[in-house]
């Protein structure tokens, strides 16, 4: 894992250099957090499509759909779609929590429910 977040910290991009990506979507089959701002810690995997997010939510799954702090966030994420066998999932990858992301909105599948208001 050492690898893994050195790779990401040294030959990943700034996302606050990332003007082609405003909204990284994370699918999720179950959730809880204690804050709406909060340190991943662990690789987290995230894509650009909300429709590649949706299939690893299933029907009772939750979308996370995650922004930078703020427009000055050192946050560094590693494009992986070059060298994966599934680079239509525009795989973007974090690790290790030393910047916080910030949830946008989150969208529950299994209830038919967007609590974009509620976050805000």
């Amino acid at each position: 894992s050492k690898t893994l977040m050195e790779t990401v910290e040294l030959f990943g991009s700034n996302v606050s250099d990332r003007h082609h990506v405003d909204i990284y979507y994370h699918g999720v089959s179950y959730m809880l957090f204690d804050s709406f701002v909060t340190h991943f810690c662990g690789p987290t995997s995230t894509t650009s499509f909300i429709e590649v997010a949706a299939v690893f939510a299933n029907q009772n799954g939750v979308i996370l759909e995650l922004v930078p702090e703020n427009e000055y966030s050192h946050l560094k994420a590693f494009e992986c779609s070059w060298l994966s066998c599934f680079a239509n999932e525009n795989e973007i990858l974090f690790f290790g929590g030393h910047r916080p992301l910030k949830f946008h909105n989150i969208r529950d599948f299994g209830h038919n429910e967007d609590y974009f208001w509620y976050i805000k």
